[in-house]
């Protein structure tokens, strides 16, 4: 969580404040941890869809207290976040804390293992659940890669239904109240759908059908996907999407017919139409795109930036040139000018320095530079940071040489279509588009296609 993050959580609950919002106080103690090492906390609450509602907990106090005001959740229930960049160390969990619980003077009790499961002590039936079932899904996917392709059809129910009968048994043990039961449902749900697709992925790669449906473990999504609370998983709106069938009108139209949550509607519409325009092959022509997309919005009200997407996505064919309303600028401040690099193929890593994987590639990146060094490619760093210090900071500690630019307009992700970094890209020596994706710097392809570049 960066300073600029911290500052907006801040705002925004001076502004809770301000309109008359009891914004509560709460502190954390970690009584158990694998490190000696402080961690840090994040807090957010399940069910509010505000991106800066996560509010980051201050560092310790000499008691070992992290105390932070908090935007209180409409299901009392919070993920919270624990990570520590020095070790490094990275986890999270749900926790369920009630409106009567979060202004107590006692702090909520966290424990870490070893493997990095969060346990929430705070002597419930409640968190006691989310402990058992979260445990029992961590083993469950660590294991799926030991039993996906050994077992048939039989011991693959069993494996999926697995999800279902530990909710089942905790639940019967140890009641919690409804809310926590109907999340951890839904955490079944989403976690054995997700097991479901890494089994067929498993399976498919050892040259292998998978010998049972979704349907043969899973209920009916709109039965318990049909809520505000199911909004707030991340998966639920593939797993709805997923249930659908036919072309992207019929499944529009059957997302109405069987779903009544605004929310869960709303999501997956933008879902679907996101993914019919991301995969949509403009080289074909973007008339019949762009009348699929008028006539969805004229049935089912869908955005009209959906189309704009659409005909921006001509820069990501072959032969199309550099965006020309994109400013670039060197360590110094300077803009320099795409055309100074043609002459050469040129290689561009679209990067961002809080972006965990573009900086696991640099070095492979720095190596690759180094071995074509005589080759007719031009290596160029493109960073697309909001904050030019944070930038110049990453630069400078990872000593970054050769062309290191900064996207200055802001906009070079948005009209090159780029959804996640890291992102390379390749241009001929007449500054034209060769090739929208290429292979990362750490794949023996990307060498052997520069290699061949001539």
């Amino acid at each position: 969580m960066n300073s600029f993050r911290k500052l907006i959580s801040t705002v925004c609950l001076c502004m809770a404040f301000m309109a008359g919002a009891q914004a509560p106080v709460v502190s954390f103690r970690i009584s158990e941890s694998p490190s000696d090492k402080p961690f840090s906390l994040a807090v957010r609450p399940v069910g509010n869809n505000d991106p800066n509602a996560s509010v980051t907990m201050a560092a310790p106090d000499n008691q070992g207290l992290y105390t932070s005001p908090m935007i209180a959740s409409p299901y009392d229930l919070y993920t919270v976040y624990v990570y520590n960049t020095e070790v490094p160390f990275q986890s999270q969990t749900t926790a369920y804390i009630p409106a009567a619980r979060l202004d107590a003077d006692a702090p909520v009790d966290l424990s870490i293992a070893k493997d990095g499961l969060i346990k929430v002590n705070l002597g419930d039936a409640a968190n006691k659940d989310i402990a058992a079932c979260t445990e029992a899904y961590t083993d469950f996917s660590r294991s799926i890669g030991e039993w996906s392709v050994k077992s048939d059809s039989a011991q693959l129910l069993s494996r999926l239904r697995a999800y279902e009968v530990v909710v089942d048994s905790v639940l019967k043990a140890d009641p919690a109240p409804a809310i926590v039961e109907q999340y951890l449902r839904l955490s079944a749900y989403s976690g054995a759908s997700d097991a479901y697709r890494m089994v067929m992925h498993l399976r498919q790669r050892a040259g292998l059908t998978t010998p049972v449906n979704s349907s043969d473990f899973l209920p009916a999504a709109n039965t318990i996907l049909d809520n505000d609370l199911a909004a707030s998983f991340p998966s639920t709106p593939v797993n709805v999407g997923r249930s659908l069938r036919g072309t992207l009108p019929e499944k529009l139209t059957a997302l109405r017919e069987l779903y009544t949550n605004k929310t869960i509607i709303d999501k997956v519409t933008d879902d679907l139409v996101s993914n019919y325009v991301t995969s949509y092959k403009p080289a074909e022509g973007l008339q019949p795109g762009l009348d699929m997309l008028a006539d969805l919005q004229s049935r089912f009200g869908i955005s009209s930036k959906w189309a704009e997407q659409l005909k921006r996505s001509v820069v990501t064919l072959p032969g199309a040139l550099f965006p020309e309303d994109v400013t670039l600028i060197d360590v110094e401040g300077n803009p320099v000018p795409f055309s100074s690099f043609h002459g050469k193929w040129i290689y561009i890593d679209l990067w961002a320095s809080w972006c965990g994987p573009c900086v696991q590639q640099i070095p492979y990146l720095k190596e690759l530079e180094k071995t074509l060094a005589d080759a007719p490619v031009n290596f160029v760093s493109i960073s697309i940071d909001s904050s030019r210090d944070a930038w110049l900071k990453k630069v400078k500690d990872l000593e970054l040489h050769g062309n290191q630019l900064l996207d200055a307009s802001g906009n070079l992700a948005r009209i090159l279509n780029v959804s996640g970094i890291p992102h390379f890209l390749l241009y001929d020596p007449q500054g034209k588009l060769y090739r929208y994706k290429v292979t990362r710097p750490s794949q023996p392809e990307t060498l052997e296609l520069l290699k061949s570049l001539k």
